[in-house]
This record gives C-alpha cells, sequence and structure tokens, in this order.
C-alpha cells in the first residue's frame, strides 16, 4: 500500500530510491530511455502527420489556401470598387 508505517518501510524505500539512482545514473540508462522516449514521440508525430496527410493530401491543403486567398482579394478589391 506504499505507506511508510515504521523505520523498517522508510528504510526499504530509501533504499530502492538509492538503487534506481545508482543504476541510472552509474549506466548511463536515464539518458538512453530519454533518448528512446524522445524518438518515441517523434515516430507518433511523424505517424500522426502521415495520417492527417492520407485524409488530406498537401497538394489539396496548398490549392485550398490559394483560392480562399485568392477570395479573399478579390472580396476587397469588389469592396473597394477596384
Amino acid at each position: 500500500d506504499k505507506v511508510e508505517r515504521d523505520v523498517y518501510d522508510k528504510t526499504i524505500n530509501e533504499m530502492k530510491d538509492y538503487l534506481r539512482t545508482l543504476v541510472l545514473e552509474s549506466t548511463g540508462l536515464e539518458q538512453t530511455l530519454e533518448i528512446i522516449q524522445e524518438k518515441y514521440a517523434e515516430a507518433k508525430y511523424l505517424e500522426e502527420e502521415r495520417g492527417a496527410e492520407a485524409v488530406m493530401p498537401l497538394d489539396e491543403v496548398v490549392r485550398k489556401a490559394r483560392q480562399d486567398f485568392s477570395d479573399e482579394v478579390d472580396e476587397e478589391l469588389e469592396d473597394e470598387d477596384i
């Protein structure tokens, strides 16, 4: 239940923390885990990006943005009677 009831529980928890720190810092495991986590996050981002592109290809997004911009410019010109 992870509740420290006496000095023995506290000692055991301190020993666990010490060993965890000792292993992570002495073997470079912490840095390795951080690199793995970064690579995983990057791969997940790229996967989501590919999924979004599968839904609407990038060429179509650019074409739509250009068309929207062109429509806005045309509206402004019409409003100013140019």
